[in-house]
């Protein structure tokens, strides 16, 4: 069990052992580099709306070396490291970005966007997945030319 805050507050969201504690690392490590692109490109200067477009499907191409190592990292398992942590909501939601950005994105990895479904369909989130205090728009701040 790995700890935080303190010790009498023991949480199994950073991983249940050190091997999922590692595996929860790496992914964080991909999805930083993954999510940098991203801002770029939705916060990048365009002349016009059908410059971000073709800057959207010029992305569709380079975030799929990403894309493969996130897949690569989920295999067969249910869900990141095995058991539910932080990183499956952080990247669950992020795999809803884009696919909402463009479905071409997750296109050819049909196992991401199972698990993206399989981690919003929790009991929990899909209780306020359908509330009134859920937003799913806008996703970005008004600097960015695609909100969402």
């Amino acid at each position: 069990m790995i700890y935080i805050v303190h010790k009498s507050q023991r949480t199994e969201l950073l991983g249940r052992n050190l091997d999922e504690y590692v595996q929860v690392a790496t992914v964080h490590g991909v999805f930083k580099d993954f999510y940098k692109a991203y801002q770029v490109l939705v916060y990048s200067p365009y002349k016009d709306r059908a410059a971000f477009d073709a800057a959207v499907q010029e992305s569709i191409k380079g975030f799929e070396a990403n894309l493969a190592k996130l897949n690569g990292l989920l295999g067969n398992k249910e869900f990141i490291a095995g058991g539910i942590t932080w990183i499956d909501f952080a990247v669950a939601d992020f795999m809803q970005v884009l696919n909402s950005l463009s479905e071409e994105y997750l296109k050819p990895f049909p196992k991401l966007a199972e698990y993206q479904k399989r981690v919003w369909s929790l009991p929990e989130l899909k209780n306020y997945f359908s509330s009134d205090k859920f937003q799913q728009k806008p996703i970005n701040g008004t600097a960015a030319l695609w909100r969402g």
